[in-house]
């Protein structure tokens, strides 16, 4: 009797507070995914619409499971605070690296690029050696949160002579470069001529220093993701259009 008792109350409980099957949770939440534009992966077509690589392997993957989400392009600083400050977002085409490793779930990754030092091609920097460059008083841009601030670091350029932007494309920092407001920039060799809408980039003439590293961009989510959102997330496959 007292058995019978107890399964009711329990079967009760569960009734009054919604208990949810994994289906239901991915229907009533809807998930934002932030990138910011980097060509070939993320770029804006003819009709000046997110298109690119990485753009369609997230679809395809999240397109497999219950939840709804809404891509955006915003500038990588405010997608990179976002994700890291909202339990609903998650981000792509995120290098992956040891500082960043315990702060993500790493669920898919997108790409290999190779990030590359470069300045104008002229007789100022051609043969300049990595001691010159950081000993001579050369200047350095970068996007705040990005990878390449701390790379440059790393490669010995002194952090007052490193200028930090919220956003900037190619085409921004090539007329930097152009106009000598900086000396050098690290940026994805890979992605020059990708962009139908860029125009002063694909015909400046750059010249590579040195690569600084080859690294693969990833779509993660953050340690403060929902519980219910990364359960579905992670138990997601990995399907041919999404490799």
């Amino acid at each position: 009797m007292m058995i019978t008792i107890l399964k009711t109350i329990v079967l009760f409980a569960l009734l009054t507070t919604g208990f949810c099957s994994g289906a239901e949770v991915g229907n009533s939440y809807e998930i934002k995914v932030l990138s910011s534009f980097d060509p070939p992966n993320i770029y804006f077509d003819e009709k000046v619409q997110p298109a690119g690589d990485s753009l369609v392997k997230v679809k395809a993957f999240l397109e497999q499971s219950s939840l709804k989400f809404k891509i955006s392009i915003v500038p990588w600083a405010r997608a990179y605070r976002n994700t890291l400050t909202h339990n609903d977002t998650i981000i792509f085409n995120i290098a992956r690296t040891p500082k960043r490793e315990k702060l993500f779930h790493w669920l898919l990754p997108l790409s290999v690029f190779t990030n590359s030092l470069v300045s104008k091609n002229s007789s100022k920097y051609r043969n300049l050696t990595q001691q010159q460059i950081i000993t001579g008083g050369y200047t350095a841009a970068c996007i705040r949160e990005s990878i390449h601030c701390q790379q440059l670091l790393d490669y010995g350029f002194k952090s007052e002579l490193i200028k930090k932007t919220s956003n900037a494309s190619v085409d921004d920092f090539t007329e930097l470069l152009d106009r000598r407001r900086i000396d050098f920039v690290i940026i994805n060799m890979t992605g020059m001529g990708k962009d139908k809408n860029a125009k002063a980039s694909d015909s400046f003439d750059f010249y590579e220093h040195s690569i600084i590293d080859t690294t693969t961009a990833y779509l993660a989510a953050p340690i403060g993701l929902a519980p219910e959102i990364l359960s579905i997330l992670l138990a997601l496959p990995q399907t041919n259009e999404s490799r």
